[in-house]
């Protein structure tokens, strides 16, 4: 900033700096001053609009998303809009921004963001069950861009739902373009190829091939697949009936806000730590841990008031929704 202070750039990485130590509001004053020098700097409106976030304004949101209003960037405003809509559970707001920002990306010329933001949706979808959704998204987008950055987030849905040959044919496609992809080979890879084994009940085999994960799965930043790794071995976890495990993996995402708020299974850790905690009490003997059980089941119950409170606004009918309701009346 002080050898270049009207390179937009610079404000935009000092803010990264200042989020990742989770000093917000000194993120935030310096997002502000770039956006002053350059009021189109997209990479900052995103970062502030994820501050807003955290601060729970959406009128501050929508503002600045119609600041951008009719120009080129537009889209990249409306990614970051419909990746928070999602993580309130607004499906069906998340989806028609979504694709709203596709039209744009490709009004603009930029097909293969067209086709990433198609992959994205079928990413989400596939996360609240809507399996028909998330095979059409994934395969359009596919077809769309069959050799570009769409193919981890499709790969991904299509693994969520059940489709995994497909699922670990599009990895190996990948594999063989970007044989030295950091990103691919350690996080997007072995989750796509975790999820598929543990659909066919290799629950350890899915938790070997995410151990290289644990590298660099906290980190940030583009194409990082944020908070992706814990919240796959979380879910392996819990298929394991390991409640401990479990928390711990979504306790990752849920410690650190601040880096994870808009990141699509942000929301869902909460519901993922609701189930853990409840598992957790269920496997110890009441008789003999009588104030542990009680301890886990009040924390469970915590967890699923979190994630209730957070999806308040919520899509009636959602899966993630209605069972994180039964779950809860259980507990009662």
């Amino acid at each position: 900033m002080k050898a270049d202070p009207s390179s937009v750039y610079s404000y935009q990485d000092v803010t990264d700096a200042y989020f990742n130590q989770n000093r917000l509001e000194e993120a935030k004053t310096v997002a502000e001053q770039g956006l002053a020098k350059q009021g189109t700097a997209i990479g900052l409106r995103r970062q502030l609009m994820d501050l807003a976030y955290l601060r729970g304004d959406m009128a501050e949101i929508d503002r600045h998303v119609a600041s951008m209003k009719g120009t080129p960037e537009e889209y990249f405003v409306l990614f970051s809009k419909a990746l928070i809509e999602f993580n309130l559970g607004r499906h069906r707001d998340s989806a028609k921004t979504f694709r709203e920002a596709q039209v744009l990306a490709q009004k603009f010329g930029n097909t293969e963001f067209a086709a990433v933001l198609s992959g994205a949706l079928a990413f989400t979808s596939s996360l609240v069950g809507d399996c028909s959704s998330a095979k059409s998204l994934a395969s359009a987008s596919l077809e769309q861009s069959p050799a570009g950055s769409t193919l981890s987030p499709s790969s991904v849905a299509l693994a969520n739902c059940a489709e995994s040959s497909r699922a670990a044919q599009t990895m190996d496609v990948l594999g063989k373009l970007y044989p030295r992809d950091t990103l691919l080979n350690l996080v997007r890879k072995p989750v796509t190829l975790a999820l598929v084994a543990t659909r066919a009940g290799k629950n350890d085999e899915a938790l070997a091939l995410l151990e290289p994960a644990r590298r660099i799965e906290l980190g940030v930043g583009p194409g990082s697949a944020v908070g992706l790794a814990p919240y796959v071995r979380g879910l392996v976890y819990l298929n394991k009936k390991d409640g401990a495990n479990a928390a711990l993996e979504f306790r990752k995402i849920l410690d650190r806000r601040y880096l994870f708020a808009s990141a699509p299974t942000y929301s869902l850790s909460q519901l993922g730590l609701a189930r853990a905690y409840a598992l957790h009490a269920g496997s110890v003997a009441p008789a003999s841990n009588a104030a542990v059980n009680a301890d886990f089941k009040t924390k469970a119950r915590t967890g699923y008031q979190d994630f209730l409170a957070t999806w308040k606004d919520a899509d009636p009918g959602l899966a993630p929704l209605e069972q994180a309701k039964a779950e809860y009346a259980k507990l009662q």
